[in-house]
């Protein structure tokens, strides 16, 4: 199998041994379909930052939310709870 990159660098080359072998090469054919997975590539990996980003938000807002939940009076956190007898929770 040949490397991709090699393929569009040396497409001559490839038209060639694909001749000895008794093939048919369309370069142009060849170069629509390298443009549009390149196209589907860049699409992909924008959308994959989209859901990044997304989920960094969504971190972001669990960690605000936590610190708002702490700093409720009255309201401590699981290891410094106490039970109905008094005795705090063991860790």
């Amino acid at each position: 199998m040949l490397d991709i990159k090699f393929v569009r660098e040396h497409q001559d080359v490839v038209a060639q041994a694909t001749k000895n072998r008794n093939g048919s090469w369309d370069s142009d054919a060849f170069n629509e379909l390298d443009e549009s997975r390149r196209s589907f590539i860049s699409e992909e990996e924008g959308l994959q930052a989209r859901r990044n980003a997304a989920s960094k938000e969504i971190g972001r807002l669990m960690r605000e939310e936590r610190t708002k939940r702490r700093k409720r009076p009255g309201i401590r956190p699981r290891h410094q709870r106490e039970d109905r007898r008094g005795v705090r929770e063991a860790r």
